[in-house]
């Protein structure tokens, strides 16, 4: 995610603790540079982790494994400065936000956060159905055509998050439901708050479902900002909002996918 930085190395074998070590690491060379005052990335990788005072743009491979390779791209500044602010204001006003209701392990429970669906079809996930709404907005419906016109997806679908404090929030999760299709690709559009994107590597199954060792990303989504997520992304990583300590200004945040609804993902 950056082109190098200060590195604390952990050993990663659970009876294997090793002292903080400090060294460098040279990642992949951005493709374009950012102007000064873009945000700040933190990255872990291999249980390196890097601090950066820039997010710089351009693709990333964070993984390999059987599933493929997981790739991101981040665009920051997708949205100019003087076009950020008054789409944020029409989406937060026009945009017919409702708090979803969810079913978990302990019963139904109601997100922490608003939402919207706009589809050709229903999106089911956590056990609940958002109905189809072929009724896009007219700023969706640009919003989608110019992703498509630098990215190459023509996107059908999309998810809306009104995140309204800092104790609106997402937990861990994969975009990975059976109508996505195979290798996902998630493209998120950040409008209004800053807050932090994080991601973490699914552990191998001989982990059960461990965690604490894994990979980790943080990815502080400035407004404007277009992040996208690549093949085996949604295989071998989650990703979340979470919940923060201090007053948080509303966010927005678009995330257009593809759904293929008669076309299963293949095992």
């Amino acid at each position: 995610m950056t082109r190098g930085g200060e590195l604390a190395c952990r050993g990663r074998g659970r009876d294997q603790r090793k002292p903080l070590l400090t060294q460098r690491l040279d990642l992949p060379r951005p493709q374009e540079n950012l102007r000064a005052g873009d945000t700040s990335v933190l990255f872990q990788t291999n249980s390196l982790y890097i601090k950066s005072q820039q997010s710089k743009p351009g693709t990333y491979e964070i993984s390999t494994s059987t599933s493929g390779v997981s790739r991101l791209r981040i665009f920051p500044s997708f949205i100019e400065p003087r076009e950020v602010e008054w789409m944020f204001e029409q989406l937060h006003r026009e945009i017919p936000w409702r708090q979803k209701s969810n079913v978990g392990p302990d019963g139904p429970y109601q997100e922490p956060r608003l939402t919207c669906w706009y589809g050709e079809v229903p999106y089911t996930y956590s056990r609940s159905t958002m109905q189809a709404n072929p009724h896009w907005h007219p700023l969706l419906t640009m919003l989608k055509d110019r992703i498509g016109e630098v990215t190459g997806y023509n996107f059908n679908s999309l998810l809306c998050n009104l995140y309204r404090h800092d104790k609106d929030s997402i937990d861990w999760h994969s975009d990975d439901e059976p109508d996505l299709g195979r290798d996902p690709v998630i493209a998120s559009l950040s409008f209004g708050e800053t807050r932090v994107f994080q991601m973490r590597k699914k552990p191998p199954q001989e982990e059960q479902g461990d965690y604490t060792y894994v990979e980790r990303i943080h990815i502080p989504l400035d407004r404007g900002t277009l992040l996208i997520m690549e093949g085996a992304t949604q295989s071998d990583w989650q990703h979340r909002v979470p919940k923060e300590y201090h007053d948080r200004q509303p966010r927005i945040n678009l995330t257009f996918r593809t759904m293929f609804p008669e076309t299963k993902a293949q095992p």
